[in-house]
């Protein structure tokens, strides 16, 4: 193999956490300008033109240490389940749907209650949504699905799924099985069950086929469109991904071809909702995928399959079309990190966010160096990832002790030297 296995884990975990905080911060960087940008939103009712000259003229990364300060509503929600889900895996040495159910249930009623003391009025109408949408619910299988008030976004389900995908690598069709039984956890009033499963499945599949070092980018995209097999909006993005990358298109006539097709879906759903609603009484049903809300997948497809072995410059350029760059950064960076591993994350950029310095700036205080040896995902330093890959990798070969108590340091001296008082 080209890369260790564990240095694929790592790249993959590592490479979405960084992706993450990297597309906050181009975020961030670009809201003060003045041009209209894509909004991607669930609840948008309509897509504004996107300008991506003045956006890609925005220089690459600048990190103020000083002036940025970590706010929990700023982390991907993905990233956080993706956390916890790994977490499980390790205790459990595996899938256990009867614990992740109980850590689903008690993350989703503290994400509620911060939402009903901090949360905004788009946050609160999610969760109203969803309560009606579960009332009308038969639940017939109370141990596989929670009535959550969260709804995940099909890219933020493809990150929290993560950890499945390369625990299961090795096995495509348990890996497909696998990430059916935990979205069926996930399913809400905006996205069916099946919609979630293709967004897991896609990025899985491409994670697994690099863990396996199988992974051809010339053919990635054909073979992702056989795994799922069934005729998706994803699919229909991800083709004309793949006719994009053999025209060798730009980045922003790649975009714009991708936002034409969104559009011409956002127009045919919006037909059929008015005929859902003129025939029922309740607009809290089950309604097929929002189309855009595949966009930022198929966005870091195009981005890591126009430059595979180049982790950095995948990650700018996703960053630089201004279409979700938070959540497509972190896709970009799972994907990239799993065929190019921990290896080619620049060195430069663990540094910026804390995880991996001891300069005299992260000496300023206890309080300043933990806000920013914790900004990845919102709960883990960059140790602390590598060290939850490590732990999978050894569940996953089966030499992974589970009690958590550390070990003892033996002492070690020559015969007859060490003895008892």
């Amino acid at each position: 193999m080209r890369y260790s296995l564990l240095s694929k884990f790592q790249g993959t975990l590592l490479g979405a956490a960084l992706g993450d905080f990297l597309g906050l911060q181009y975020q961030r960087q670009i809201s003060h300008l003045e041009t209209t940008k894509v909004s991607f939103s669930n609840n948008s009712n309509k897509t504004q033109p996107i300008e991506l000259r003045r956006v890609l003229a925005v220089p690459s990364w600048r990190f103020d240490r000083q002036d940025f300060r970590p706010h929990h509503a700023d982390f991907g929600l993905g990233g956080q389940v993706a956390l916890l889900l790994m977490q499980s895996l390790i205790q459990c040495n595996g899938l256990d749907l009867k614990d992740w159910r109980e850590i689903w249930v008690k993350f989703s009623d503290s994400q509620r209650m911060r939402i009903d003391s901090h949360g905004g009025d788009r946050d609160r109408r999610d969760i109203s949504i969803a309560e009606e949408f579960w009332s009308r619910r038969n639940l017939t299988s109370p141990f596989t699905v929670h009535t959550s008030p969260l709804i995940l976004h099909p890219g933020e389900v493809a990150i929290a799924t993560l950890p499945v995908a390369i625990f299961f690598h090795e096995n495509k069709v348990k890996l497909r099985e696998k990430l059916g039984e935990l979205t069926h956890i996930w399913q809400s009033p905006s996205y069916g069950e099946q919609d979630l499963v293709s967004s897991a499945a896609c990025i899985g599949y491409a994670i697994a086929r690099a863990c396996k070092e199988k992974l051809n980018p010339a053919t990635l995209i054909p073979e992702i469109i056989t795994y799922l097999g069934i005729d998706t909006p994803l699919a229909i993005l991800l083709l004309q991904v793949q006719i994009l990358l053999e025209q060798e298109a730009s980045l922003e006539a790649a975009v714009v071809q991708l936002c034409k097709i969104v559009e011409t879906g956002k127009k045919k759903r919006e037909e059929e909702k008015d005929k859902r609603e003129a025939e029922t009484s309740s607009p809290y049903t089950l309604t097929p995928l929002q189309i855009n809300s595949f966009l930022p997948i198929a966005i870091a497809f195009y981005c890591f399959l126009s430059t595979p072995e180049d982790f950095r410059l995948a990650v700018i350029r996703a960053a630089r079309t201004g279409v979700e760059p938070q959540l497509t950064c972190s896709l970009v960076g799972s994907l990239s990190g799993s065929y190019n591993s921990v290896v080619a994350i620049p060195v430069e950029w663990r540094v910026a966010v804390g995880t991996n310095s001891e300069s005299g700036e992260l000496a300023e205080g206890s309080k300043r160096k933990t806000a920013l040896t914790n900004l990845l995902w919102n709960r883990a330093s960059e140790g602390e990832i590598m060290e939850l890959a490590a732990h999978l990798l050894a569940v996953w070969s089966g030499v992974f002790h589970s009690c958590r108590k550390p070990l003892t340091n033996p002492v070690v001296a020559a015969p007859y030297v060490i003895r008892p008082y």
